[in-house]
C-alpha cells in the first residue's frame, strides 16, 4: 500500500472510529437519562466511554510494541480537550455560567499534570502508576460527595426495560466497532512511519490526540444545541481524568519510557499554561465568555506550531 493510501486510510478509519465511539455516547446517555442519573456524573461516565478509542489504541500500540504513541496520545489529549475543544465549545455557546468555585477542578486539573512531571525521570512505571490510579479514585470520591449537594442537575425519566436492552446492545455493539477500527489505525499507523524519522512520541502527541478526541467534540457540539454546557464540560473534565487512569493502567503492567526533551518540556509548559487560563476563566465573572474560549483555542494552536516545529527539526 502507498504511504499516501495508508494517510487517507488512518483519516478515514478515524472518522469511523468516532462514529463508533458517538454510537456507545448517545445510548449511554438515554440510558441515564431514562434511570434518572445526574448530569455530572452521566458526564463522568461519557468522559469514561468517550476515552474507549484511547484505551483500545493503547493497547494495540503495547502489542505492537511503539507504547510511546499511547503516551503521547493520552498526554496531548487533555490539552485538545481543554483547548481545543472545551475552547470551541466556549465560543460557540459564546456565554456558559459557571459557580465560580475552582477547588475540585483545581485538584482535577493537579492530577492531569501529576504524570508529567513524573516523567521527568525518563520513565513512568508501577510505583507511578499506584500514584495515578490511587488519586483518580480519590478524585472520583471528591466529586460524588460534591455532586451530592446539587440535586438540581437530576434528570427523572422512566422508562421500559426493553428499551434499555436494546440500548445496552447498541452499546456492545460500538464498543466492538471501536475495539476493530482501532486495530486497524494501529496497523496503518505502522505502516506508515515505516521509513519516516520522526519521534513516535510527538506524532501520537499531535495526530493520535486530535483523532481519538473526535467523541468529545461530537459530545460538545450535542451537547451545545440540546442546551447542555453542563454535560459537556463535566464529560470533558471526565475523558482528562480517564486518559489519565488509563496511563496508570498501562504503567502498572508495563512501564512507559519517557523521551524527555524539548518537546517534552513544551508539553508540561503549555499543559500547565491551558490549565491555569481555564481555572482563572473559569473562576472570574462566574461565566465563561466566547473571548475566553477563543484564548483557549490560540493556546491550543500555538502548542500544535510549537511540537509540529519540534517534528519537522528531528
Amino acid at each position: 500500500m502507498d504511504h499516501a493510501l495508508a494517510i487517507i486510510a488512518l483519516i478515514a478509519s478515524f472518522y469511523f472510529l468516532g462514529k463508533a465511539a458517538d454510537l456507545i455516547i448517545t445510548n449511554i446517555r438515554a440510558i441515564g437519562e431514562k434511570l434518572g442519573i445526574q448530569i455530572f456524573f452521566l458526564g463522568i461516565i461519557l468522559g469514561f466511554l468517550t476515552s474507549l478509542p484511547e484505551l483500545f489504541l493503547g493497547i494495540n500500540a503495547i502489542v505492537n510494541g511503539v507504547p510511546e504513541v499511547s503516551l503521547g496520545n493520552l498526554l496531548g489529549g487533555t490539552i485538545v480537550l481543554f483547548g481545543l475543544i472545551l475552547g470551541l465549545s466556549i465560543f460557540y455557546n459564546r456565554r456558559i455560567k459557571t459557580n465560580g468555585n475552582i477547588t475540585d477542578f483545581a485538584f482535577a486539573f493537579v492530577y492531569m499534570i501529576i504524570p508529567l512531571f513524573l516523567g521527568l525521570d525518563g520513565r513512568i512505571g508501577p510505583i507511578d502508576a499506584f500514584i495515578l490510579i490511587t488519586v483518580y479514585i480519590y478524585l472520583l470520591y471528591i466529586f460524588y460527595i460534591d455532586q451530592k449537594k446539587h440535586n438540581h442537575l437530576e434528570i427523572c425519566i422512566t422508562s421500559e426495560g426493553n428499551e434499555i436492552l436494546k440500548k445496552i446492545l447498541m452499546i456492545v455493539v460500538g464498543i466492538f466497532l471501536v475495539i476493530m477500527i482501532s486495530n486497524v489505525i494501529m496497523n496503518l499507523f505502522v505502516y506508515a512511519l515505516n521509513g519516516w524519522h520522526v519521534s513516535i512520541f510527538i506524532v501520537g502527541l499531535i495526530m493520535f490526540s486530535l483523532g481519538t478526541n473526535l467523541p468529545e467534540l461530537i459530545v460538545a457540539l450535542r451537547s451545545y444545541h440540546n442546551k447542555l454546557s453542563d454535560l459537556s464540560m463535566s464529560n470533558i473534565i471526565g475523558s482528562a481524568i480517564s486518559n489519565i487512569v488509563i496511563i496508570g493502567v498501562f504503567a502498572l503492567f508495563r512501564p512507559f519510557q519517557v523521551e524527555v526533551n524539548m518537546s517534552y518540556f513544551a508539553l508540561i509548559f503549555f499543559s500547565v499554561l491551558i490549565y491555569g487560563a481555564f481555572l482563572y476563566f473559569y473562576r472570574t465573572d462566574n461565566v465563561l465568555t466566547g473571548k475566553e474560549g477563543l484564548v483557549l483555542i490560540l493556546i491550543y494552536l500555538l502548542f500544535l506550531a510549537t511540537q509540529i516545529g519540534f517534528l519537522a527539526a528531528s
